[in-house]
């Protein structure tokens, strides 16, 4: 009989037991759900090529440390950046696409492989006229 009663109880916990192990499976589905969507749409991330620290030696002056960050910004079409994100001096170079840009109220419009420099202080916005453009920037700020 008491074998009887603690198969019972067993049974009568099994539905308990099945939950208590498939909510947290479910939390783990639904994160990992979430982290495969990636950013919202629209937005856009860029895929980062260098961060770091490089020590520039001159003849006529002492050494310096400046901090780098190399990206490049894939941006599909019509896409808007009111106000680009990146800090220090950037140097710009548009791969491929066609984009207009304004930089401190000036606008500009910009072909496939066109560089130009934006001044620390400075802001940039970025519109895209085509299909899509591919934009590499380097930032470069002193330690």
């Amino acid at each position: 009989m008491i074998a009887a009663a603690g198969q019972g109880r067993a049974v009568a916990l099994l539905p308990f037991a099945a939950a208590a192990l498939l909510v947290p499976a479910m939390a783990m589905a639904a994160v990992a759900a979430k982290q495969e969507q990636g950013p919202a749409p629209g937005t856009v991330v860029p895929l980062e090529r260098f961060d770091g620290s490089v020590r520039i030696h001159s003849p006529r002056a002492a050494a310096e440390t400046l901090h780098v960050i190399a990206r490049v910004w894939q941006i599909h079409g019509r896409q808007h950046i009111a106000k680009f994100p990146e800090a220090g001096f950037l140097i710009v170079h548009l791969h491929s696409g066609k984009v207009v840009t304004v930089i401190d109220g000036k606008e500009t419009q910009r072909h496939g492989d066109d560089f130009w420099t934006v001044a620390p202080g400075s802001s940039m916005s970025l519109r895209v006229t085509s299909e899509s453009a591919l934009v590499e920037t380097t930032a470069v700020t002193p330690r």
